[in-house]
């Protein structure tokens, strides 16, 4: 190739490469120029709509793998940016996550910016009484790079509140702006109107008479002064009709003056009274005056009394008593009605001690008389009386004097027959009867049943200090053998058998007291006892009524029921000489419903020995007691299932509340006795 050819194509190439230069160096720079002038415009978070179809890519450089591209229209939002561009080095990149399609990176110049949304302006409250007050504005927009509210408030953040003062009715509107335009917003607060003054006598008139009461004969001067009064008239002969002004006035009697005022729209009417003293009225003096008196200021409950009263130029009456009872008034009366109540009289029979008031008016003035009536109470207390037995503890001097004073010797005399008779009685009860209210006294010649029965009563509770005394049956002897005599032993019933009896009467709902166990196995010795009992318990319930569901078979009832038991008909569970059961501990019903809270029941089953039935339950909660203790007993089925949820507390409690029935405050066996279950009752049941 020729010098000339080399030369020629080293012009055209550096023609070629000046010509590049110029083309890129002028679109760079003004790539640059747009991308700064447009990256101002665009911040993260900003929602963004493509500009034609543009592409995406997976980093801030055009020249790196592009993901693919934006159709016109879809919108998103800014994540990222800006950046430059690795290519070209002109800033402007920015990443955008799209609502659809692909997400990553693009240039500026493909973005438009959505215009702003006002998307909430609200005031709470909306609405303030008059003379204003302190609301709170509250807002949120979107895409928005200016946001201000006017009236006062100005430039504020995007997102926030602010509390303003408010005086009179007020619209706010808030306006969201940026590059692409702008949204706004309003809300208003409405101040009430404050309410002009109320056009009346208070309000507008000032109506006076100087002075309000005269003599017949002389003066008094009326004065007027208004605001806000257009004209007036005042009745009564004055002409005047000045809005303020005064006017001298003679009248010979009681009178009103009425002002008529008006402001063009509304009329009132303001009176002003004169009074003027004259021969006229109750008692004819020109004194207002009132008297009253009573027959008797002090009475007894259910006394009458007469109440009297004199009044003087009066006009008016009312007469009531200290509890606003009005008992006379001469309120809406015809004139001839008021003269006979001015002086009058009535009887009243006050229950309690009453103050009387008769006021007296005439015009504006007022007399008040008061009188009061004592009423003494008839009842006189003289005593409190409280819960505590009035019988245990007295003691002499306690013993009010009754006026009666015998002297050294008959008071000697009176103590000592005082002492035969406690002696007396003494012997029949104990000596006699060798036993107290049923219960044998062992003697050194007697031998107890429980000795012959081998059975050992529970003389001392489990956990407990009170001491429990040993019951005996009655049972005479002057010498026992050391076995049972013939036939006796076989009525000293088992354990087993004696609870098989009480399962069976409780599987039936019936209850049997420990004198009725006794009376039922003493007299059905060699019989089938569950055929006759299932008779006996069959004829029971249709015979007595139930408590709680519950039949109760005491002695007295089973003998009326059981026509096969064969007791001696002269030998009866009330004389001596019969020799009843012994019970095993844990077969007595009393102890059940104690537990179960039947008070009607447990005292049907007291029966005619009230402290051995007291202490054969004793024993039977002194059982369950030990069971609950871990120890070994044995008691009836129902008395286990009721005694289920009671704590070993309310069993000790129990327990000792049966044995106070002997501390001696109750004299009667059968009282003591009651009280002492109603209180185990409640040492368990609460």
């Amino acid at each position: 190739m020729s010098t000339y050819n080399i030369n020629k194509y080293k012009k055209i190439l550096i023609s070629a490469s000046a010509f590049v230069f110029i083309f890129g160096f002028f679109f760079y720079t003004e790539g640059v120029a747009s991308a700064s002038a447009n990256n101002s415009e665009l911040w993260v978070e900003a929602t963004v709509e493509a500009k034609g179809s543009i592409n995406v890519y997976a980093t801030p450089d055009s020249r790196s793998y592009s993901k693919g591209s934006q159709t016109d229209g879809s919108r998103g939002v800014i994540i990222e940016g800006p950046s430059n561009n690795l290519q070209t080095g002109a800033p402007g990149m920015f990443k955008v996550d799209f609502e659809s399609g692909f997400d990553g990176w693009t240039h500026d110049t493909g973005l438009f910016l959505i215009p702003p949304t006002c998307d909430s302006f609200t005031v709470y409250p909306a609405t303030l009484p008059a003379n204003g007050g302190t609301v709170t504005l509250n807002w949120n927009t979107t895409n928005a790079t200016f946001v201000g509210i006017s009236p006062t408030v100005g430039e504020v953040l995007a997102d926030d509140s602010v509390n303003v003062n408010v005086t009179s009715d007020t619209t706010y509107t808030l306006e969201a702006a940026n590059s692409s335009g702008s949204d706004y917003c309003q809300v208003t607060v409405d101040v009430q109107p404050i309410n002009p003054p109320v056009f009346s006598c208070s309000n507008n008139v000032n109506f006076s008479a100087n002075p309000s009461s005269i003599d017949e004969g002389n003066n008094t001067t009326l004065t007027w002064n208004t605001t806000g009064v257009t004209s007036l008239s005042i009745d009564n002969g004055i002409s005047l009709t000045s809005l303020n002004g005064s006017a001298s006035v003679a009248p010979s009697s009681d009178v009103t003056y009425t002002l008529t005022a008006s402001n063009g729209t509304n009329t009132i009417y303001c009176p002003v009274s004169v009074d003027v003293n004259s021969n006229s009225g109750g008692g004819g003096s020109s004194t207002l005056r009132c008297d009253l008196s009573v027959s008797d200021k002090s009475i007894s409950a259910g006394d009458m009394v007469t109440i009297k009263w004199n009044t003087s130029y009066a006009t008016d009456i009312i007469l009531q008593d200290n509890f606003s009872k009005t008992l006379i008034t001469t309120e809406g009366k015809s004139t001839n009605d008021k003269n006979k109540l001015y002086d009058d009289e009535i009887t009243v029979q006050p229950n309690q001690t009453t103050s009387y008031i008769l006021t007296a008016t005439h015009g504006s003035k007022e007399k008040v008389c008061k009188v009061t009536v004592s009423v003494k109470d008839s009842v006189v207390v003289l005593q409190t009386r409280d819960q505590l037995p009035l019988v245990s503890g007295i003691t002499l001097t306690q013993v009010p004097y009754t006026g009666f004073d015998a002297g050294p010797f008959l008071t000697f005399m009176f103590y000592a027959l005082l002492v035969l008779w406690a002696l007396y009685l003494a012997y029949i009860l104990v000596i006699r009867r060798n036993g107290i209210g049923g219960m044998s006294l062992v003697t050194a010649g007697d031998t107890s049943v429980d000795n012959i029965s081998g059975q050992t009563s529970p003389d001392t509770f489990v956990g407990t200090t009170l001491n429990k005394p040993v019951f005996h049956q009655p049972f005479v002897a002057t010498a026992i053998a050391s076995t049972a005599p013939i036939g006796y032993a076989n009525m000293i019933t088992n354990s087993d058998e004696a609870t098989e009896i009480e399962n069976h009467a409780h599987a039936a709902h019936v209850l049997l007291s420990s004198d009725a166990m006794r009376y039922f196995v003493t007299t059905t010795q060699g019989m089938d006892r569950m055929e006759v009992l299932d008779s006996v318990l069959e004829r029971a319930k249709a015979s007595y009524p139930s408590e709680d569901g519950w039949v109760v078979l005491n002695e007295d009832r089973i003998k009326t029921q059981c026509d096969a038991c064969e007791a001696d008909a002269s030998v009866t569970s009330n004389e001596a000489p019969f020799i009843p059961a012994i019970l095993p501990i844990g077969n007595s019903s009393l102890a059940e419903v104690i537990v179960s809270g039947n008070i009607v029941a447990a005292y049907q089953m007291i029966g005619h020995r009230p402290m051995i039935a007291l202490a054969d339950a004793a024993a039977d909660l002194d059982a369950l007691y030990r069971i609950k203790q871990g120890g070994d007993a044995q008691v009836s089925d129902m008395l286990a299932n009721a005694g289920e949820n009671v704590i070993v507390e309310q069993l000790h409690d129990a327990i000792a509340a049966l044995t106070s029935a002997l501390d001696g405050t109750y004299t009667n066996e059968a009282e003591a006795v009651k009280m002492a279950i109603m209180k185990a009752t409640k040492a368990i049941n609460g």
